[in-house]
């Protein structure tokens, strides 16, 4: 609840003792280091504890305080003087490291200043070096290899201390918990209710939360399939589960789960486990439930699982109490039945194999035969496959007055999300966009781009298409409690809604994959990456970023290659090469913003290399992130200016977090990965394809091909508030009267009317909570997500 709510929950303490007081203020202290205050409330309820109890509850809060930005280790780069000390020539430096690795020799002088009593050789690694010709009061490692090196090492001596930095900044409240039940069944009903994927954190959150209220918490209707999975493959309440369970791929993510796998069918167990007898009852029962038809077709739907399941479930075993079940696994194996062997309406046997006709086949065959009346027909059983499939249709010849009736019938049983961004696309299609990139499922998020060379659809169509979608979100929205006021943020026209949320990032800020964000104050910023590797592997990740100009033509790079560009517009805090347990390894890197741009850098590409191909998933710990910064001084890592800290996860390799236009000051957050195609990775092997990613990415989210949590916000402010006001990015207000009606939502675009801030707000959606509101949205407040703004469109 410290994170998603910012509230902390205590026991009611026996009294306070003589050291309470000193407790207290030692964890204020830390706490407002870490950018945290307390709260009179949270503040008394402390004073009222023991102080070795309390000793133990500062302890675990501070924790989770310092672990969300990064401040549960310790930061020590290869340079501990950096930025001050980063050497101005990266090949001088490599040359005079490669004559020390090959000329050194035991017991015999330096080769540089001819002294012998300051020669070490270092453990592990075993290299001598100088501690007269290497800095040893700057270097961290091994200044040859640049391997940890055993920290009683004589050869390094302690750091100068560092210059403190005075750099207020705005601190974020923590209070106390009053209902620690409710507050976590409030929290469990969001994350059960949210119609879109969850993504690591939340399922990590959703597991906690159902094991503290108990799975009969959990509502009758989970819109996502996938989260209902997860609830009920972690905890396998049958008679709970069975009401959840309408298709066999809910039966399926069930199973998968409870065997150790994920609900989104992507990471299955190898080898797959036995099934235990009762688990394997309750899967063929419920199976069998399932109209035939549809439980034909959906197992089809994901043949090669179930091909792999069924060798634990033996369907054929019981094919006469489940001849159902039986018949669908005979038509994904193409087993071989007899001729009195019952197919069903959906199937035909033939030449002793079970082949389907299915409502897919169907409709394919209707497309193909240009038979669009029927395919428009089979389209509409199916009211969420007509809206995905209603720009298909379209561009097939469909009649545009019978796809918009279909259309209109079928948007009412169409979860929010789809609305949403077939709302998006369709608007879209009156022009070409400059590219199309897709993002398929998979264990990582990648991006693919291709020229968009689909035909135009005629802007008569489009138009009534995209309001008929408009009225029924109004429609939802008009349902929901009324505000007399709402407060909008033009800074959200640049936030995407969150999707594919699978597998994004867990971050301290949680940002959609796709939206625009202004860059910090300031001209400064130091993006920082830290890892752990695992004991028996040595672990090289490197921090970079590739420079490029308005065109996209390189310009340079800072990376482990090249420790400074255009002396000192950006500096690397130096090359470690491992970072084994317990202090890891840490790099940095300094971004001075107006000197880059007068070297000619438009486009800054964040990226974290695996140098020797291990995934980050094989990592103990390992995470990245930026700070804001104003000037040099003070620690090399300071939890305060930390905007943004981020996970590196999954099977991955390169990660390319966000791609910066300096010229916009902007902050395009992609969190993608990209695909490993060298053996040992650095920036000038991927240079190219850093450049597509960063091109097409801005060219693709900058076309309004999503949708925007402004435009999921106008929604909820126009049928729900009397007034609406939007705030602009230099704080301006134009007023509005709100009108549920498509037209409205276009002229929130306008001048509207010069406004000042009432006393209540009532409904909200801001890039930052520096407004009190009843009921909302703000891009930096933990737990909050757009997706939920969605989800309420029910």
């Amino acid at each position: 609840m410290v994170r998603r709510r910012r509230l902390v929950f205590l026991e009611p303490g026996d009294g306070p003792d003589a050291r309470t007081d000193e407790v207290i203020e030692r964890t204020e202290a830390r706490a407002a280091e870490l950018g945290c205050v307390f709260s009179a409330g949270l503040r008394g309820a402390l004073r009222v504890i023991p102080s070795v109890e309390l000793a133990g509850h500062a302890d675990t809060l501070l924790a989770l305080l310092a672990a969300e930005r990064g401040a549960h280790v310790a930061h020590v780069p290869l340079f501990r003087r950096f930025p001050d000390t980063v050497p101005d020539d990266t090949q001088a430096l490599y040359v005079e490291r490669t004559l020390a690795h090959v000329f050194a020799s035991p017991e015999q002088p330096c080769l540089n200043c001819t002294r012998i009593d300051d020669v070490y050789v270092l453990d592990p690694c075993g290299h001598l070096v100088c501690a007269g010709c290497w800095d040893a009061t700057d270097y961290s490692a091994c200044p040859i290899c640049h391997r940890r090196i055993a920290h009683d090492s004589p050869f390094l001596q302690p750091a100068p201390p560092r210059e403190p930095l005075w750099d207020p900044r705005p601190l974020t409240l923590l209070d106390i918990g009053r209902d620690l039940d409710a507050t976590a069944g409030a929290e469990l009903d969001v994350l059960v209710q949210r119609t879109s994927t969850l993504g690591p954190q939340d399922r990590e959150d959703l597991v906690t939360l159902v094991r503290h209220c108990g799975v009969e918490r959990v509502p009758d209707h989970i819109p996502v399939r996938e989260t209902m999975a997860l609830v009920f493959g972690s905890w396998l309440e049958f008679d709970l589960a069975r009401p959840h369970l309408r298709t066999a791929t809910d039966v399926l993510r069930v199973l998968l789960v409870a065997l150790g796998g994920d609900a989104d069918l992507v990471r299955v167990p190898k080898p797959l486990p036995s099934i235990p007898r009762p688990l394997r009852r309750f899967v063929l029962q419920t199976l069998e439930g399932i109209p035939q038809d549809q439980l034909s077709e959906d197992v089809r739907r994901h043949a090669r699982l179930w091909k792999r399941v069924g060798e634990k479930l033996h369907p054929y075993e019981f094919q006469v109490r489940y001849p159902n079940t039986a018949l669908a696994f005979a038509a994904i194996r193409r087993t071989r039945v007899d001729d009195d062997f019952t197919a069903g309406s959906t199937a035909t046997v033939s030449r002793e194999r079970v082949r389907l006709r299915t409502w897919a086949t169907q409709l394919e065959e209707a497309l193909v035969a240009q038979d669009l009346e029927l395919a428009l027909e089979l389209a509409a059983r199916r009211p969420g496959e007509l809206v995905r499939r209603f720009d298909h249709l379209l561009r097939a010849g469909a009649d545009p007055a019978a796809a918009l009736d279909a259309l209109r019938t079928a948007a009412p049983h169409v979860p929010a999300p789809l609305l949403l961004t077939a709302m998006a696309s369709l608007r879209a299609r009156t022009r070409r966009l400059p590219k199309r990139v897709f993002f398929p499922r998979g264990e990582v998020t990648k991006a693919f781009a291709t020229d968009d060379e689909r035909p135009l659809l005629d802007a008569a169509v489009v138009g009534p298409a995209v309001e008929a979608i408009q009225a029924e979100l109004l429609a939802r929205a008009g349902r929901l409690p009324r505000h007399a006021v709402a407060l909008l943020d033009d800074g959200l026209r640049d936030v995407t809604v969150p999707f594919r949320e699978r597998h994004s990032a867990r971050a301290l800020v949680r940002v959609p994959r796709g939206s625009r964000l202004p860059l910090p104050d300031g001209d400064a910023l130091r993006l920082f990456l830290h890892w752990t590797e695992p004991a028996e592997q040595r672990v090289d990740l490197d921090l970079s970023v590739a420079l490029y100009d308005a065109g996209w033509r390189m310009q340079g790079q800072c990376d482990y290659t090249q420790l400074k560009f255009e002396n000192g517009a950006a500096q690397h805090s130096g090359d470690l090469t491992s970072a084994p347990a317990p202090l890891g390894a840490s790099e940095f890197i300094d971004l001075d913003l107006p000197a880059l741009r007068r070297a000619g850098v438009r486009h800054v590409v964040l990226l974290v290399f695996a140098y020797n191909d291990v995934p980050f998933e094989a990592m103990t710990d390992a995470f990245a992130g930026f700070m804001s910064r104003r000037d040099g001084r003070g620690d090399v890592f300071d939890p305060r200016t930390v905007e943004q800290r981020f996970d590196l996860q999954g099977s991955a390799k390169i990660a390319v977090p966000a791609v910066l236009d300096l010229d916009a000051r902007t902050l395009l957050w992609a969190d993608v990965n990209v695909p490993a195609a060298l053996r040992f990775h650095s920036v000038g092997g991927y240079r190219a394809a850093l450049a597509h990613i960063g091109h097409d990415l801005h060219a693709y989210f900058g076309a309004g091909a999503r949708p925007t949590l402004f435009e999921l916000a106008a929604i909820h402010a126009a049928a729900r508030a009397d007034r609406v006001l939007v705030r602009g990015a230099d704080g301006s207000l134009r007023g509005f009267e709100a009108e549920p009606s498509p037209a409205f939502l276009a002229a929130l675009a306008g001048p509207g009317e010069p406004a000042t801030l009432p006393d209540a707000v009532g409904f909200a959606a801001l890039v930052r909570a520096d407004v009190p509101f009843d009921d909302g949205y703000a891009l930096t407040v933990p737990g909050h997500s757009g997706a939920d703004l969605a989800a309420r469109l029910i």
